[in-house]
């Protein structure tokens, strides 16, 4: 086969894009090295990036980096709608695009129909990738023309020559993406323009024709028809822009980044350096074994990810997770296949049309065990999160005793997540990670002692938000020497209830256990989809309300679903731990306050120190440490160490 730039950009990486004989896939890209977690396994640039509008004056519209200060982006004071981080930034937006697109903004916003918002983002958009398609078609003419010219020139000396155009191998750095290898990627992408709906095609025209009409595309030698498909590829292939909080800030499309398969159960996910993609490894890859990502959220049920990848990928998933035995899936490491039963387990959540019947409070929510209205089970899960007492489920659960709940009992949420919590935190990750410290391999005094001696001053009051560490902590003189670098939780085949070494046994053996118990008869079923629904916003509310013990009791049993849901190296899995480290903390600080829980304060701090621990090891592999939550969980960290010392 001959080697081209996206085949030799790709196996510097090690990684390969081979056909497969899977007719749903197509191809795949596979690993041919080994990549440990946390590798950046590729990076993909992109073809055209558009921030969305409630962002767009909060980010370089550019380099989508968020400043320290929003009010430090410049607007461009052409088309006033357009902001970037400094001149440079400016400057590269106005040589590749914005020159263009510039004139033409203020009017991007008039004529586009009732679907406003998403027609203006996918005209921007095509507009971008038109652009960069046309400049690079006019490139490879030119180059087409050059060699032509060399060509008559050879043959009139009598210099036999052959008649291969293709870019030689030489002629760029196959260490990095350059245009050769995006564009062959753009154009090698499938957009389904046989399989869109009718009434999608009719708007990708509409929109092809406006982008026609612009005098700067007018020219550019492309058809309607080519860019309808632009259109129908960028619709199977793009990807939204999230920034270091996860949040979506904007939509691209990153031509190498989509060759990637789909997965419900990744092993690598997507991450962004500003506008920059890159693809990296959240659990071992081995040679000959695909790399997956998701493209719809795993936390919905399989009917809601399978028909939102039909409807807008066109195919059926038949991944490790949607598949119903373990030789009836795509994947080629199924581990027995336990994620299939996964869904079994977290049940249906509530559908659109439930969710705004909720919001009447009259429509009943049907649950395959149970009948409950929605507005009813937000109020039985404040109940139970009420009557929930953390410092006795605590000392009941301890990992000393073997303390199960009373089997002839349904589950509440107390004890559904103080029992998992005994197996799944830290033990899935160190069943992922042998590396993991337990025990006293170097004493708590010996770390607190590393703290800079120098610090005195009270931290008394130093809450941190929902989000960031609060304004009124004061500037840290330097982070502590040393942090936290062991579990106090005893090794697994110590704890009572022994806990089994490996992922599979740990998720096998409680999804048996967690199934055994009746089901509740008022409908509020802790592992089910529905309830962490609920669960989840009510969690932000009391987050709002200061209630930081309630925020605790409910952020522990949000943790137990994602770990039903989500690889213990997931992003969202890392950024859930450090809130919850949060909200333990500021618990201890209200307490202190008001000055009463002497004893639960002691159960905090041991909170505070695992979810921090726990998060360190997610955040560090995969999300990094230059972003914003690393430097919120040193911070935390660094206050919670010396918190400590001060009270010694």
């Amino acid at each position: 086969m001959t080697s081209t730039a996206l085949q030799d950009y790709l196996s510097v990486y090690g990684l390969d894009l081979q056909a497969t004989l899977n007719s749903t896939k197509g191809r795949a890209i596979i690993s041919t090295d080994y990549h440990k977690r946390g590798t950046v396994l590729v990076t993909s640039q992109p073809l055209g990036t558009v921030a969305l509008p409630s962002s767009r004056h909060e980010i370089c519209n550019y380099c989508f980096r968020k400043p320290q200060t929003p009010t430090s982006l410049q607007r461009c004071s052409q088309c006033k709608s357009a902001y970037f981080c400094d001149m440079a930034c400016f400057k590269n937006a106005w040589a590749s695009y914005h020159q263009y697109v510039c004139q033409s903004a203020s009017i991007n916003n008039q004529h586009l129909g009732d679907n406003h918002d998403q027609d203006a983002l996918d005209l921007e958009m095509l507009e971008r990738v038109a652009l960069n398609c046309w400049r690079y078609n006019k490139r490879t003419q030119n180059y087409e023309q050059q060699q032509q010219q060399q060509r008559l020139e050879q043959a009139d000396k009598g210099v036999t020559v052959g008649t291969d155009t293709s870019i030689d191998a030489n002629d760029y750095n196959v260490d990095e993406e350059g245009v050769d290898v995006t564009m062959e990627a753009f154009y090698s992408l499938m957009g389904h323009e046989t399989k869109q709906p009718k009434h999608v095609l009719q708007r990708y025209t509409r929109l092809a024709e406006k982008a026609l009409a612009r005098t700067y595309l007018a020219g550019c030698g492309l058809t309607k028809e080519q860019l309808v498909q632009y259109l129908c590829r960028f619709q199977c292939n793009n990807f939204g822009v999230h920034d270091d909080h996860l949040f979506t800030i904007g939509e691209g499309t990153y031509p190498v980044a989509s060759l990637f398969n789909h997965s419900c159960r990744p092993n690598a996910v997507v991450m962004y350096d500003g506008a920059l993609l890159s693809v990296v490894a959240i659990e071992p890859i081995t040679p000959d074994q695909e790399v997956t990502i998701a493209y719809v959220d795993a936390a919905h049920d399989r009917s809601h990810r399978q028909s939102s990848l039909l409807s807008k990928y066109f195919f059926d998933c038949r991944c490790v997770r949607c598949a119903d035995d373990a030789d009836d899936n795509d994947d080629d490491n199924n581990d027995g296949n336990i994620y299939s039963q996964i869904d079994t387990l977290l049940g249906n959540e509530a559908s659109d049309w439930d969710r705004a019947e909720a919001l009447l409070q009259e429509h009943r929510l049907e649950d395959s065990d149970s009948t409950i209205t929605i507005a009813t089970l937000r109020d039985k899960i404040l109940q139970q999160v009420n009557e929930w007492d953390l410092l006795e489920m605590t000392r009941l659960y301890d990992r000393k005793h073997d303390s199960v709940p009373d089997p002839s009992k349904p589950l509440t949420l107390a004890s559904y997540t103080h029992y998992a919590i005994q197996f799944f935190a830290p033990y899935l990750w160190s069943s992922c990670n042998l590396g993991l410290s337990f025990g006293n391999e170097q004493s708590a005094s010996s770390v607190l002692s590393s703290t800079a001696a120098s610090t005195t001053s009270n931290t008394t009051g130093n809450t941190v938000n929902g989000s960031s560490l609060s304004g009124t902590v004061p500037p840290l003189p330097s982070p502590p020497s040393r942090g936290l670098s062991y579990f106090d939780d005893p090794l697994p085949q110590n704890a009572r209830p022994k806990v089994s070494t490996s992922y599979k046994g740990i998720f096998t053996h409680m999804m048996e256990s967690v199934q055994s118990y009746p089901l509740a008869a008022d409908g509020c079923i802790p592992y089910r989809l529905t309830t962490l629904a609920a669960s989840t916003q009510l969690l932000y509310d009391e987050m709002d309300l200061g209630h930081w013990r309630n925020a605790v009791k409910l952020g522990m049993y949000v943790l137990i679903q994602y770990c039903w849901i989500y690889p213990p190296y997931h992003p969202i899995l890392a950024q859930h731990l450090l809130l919850l480290a949060k909200c333990c903390w500021n618990s201890i600080i209200k307490s202190e306050l008001v000055g009463d829980g002497k004893a639960l304060e002691t159960s905090y701090q041991r909170g505070v120190r695992r979810w921090i621990m726990l998060s360190k090891e997610t955040l560090a592999p995969v999300v990094g440490k230059k972003g914003e939550q690393w430097r919120e969980l040193i911070e935390l960290e660094w206050i919670f160490l010396r918190e400590q010392q001060l009270k010694k």
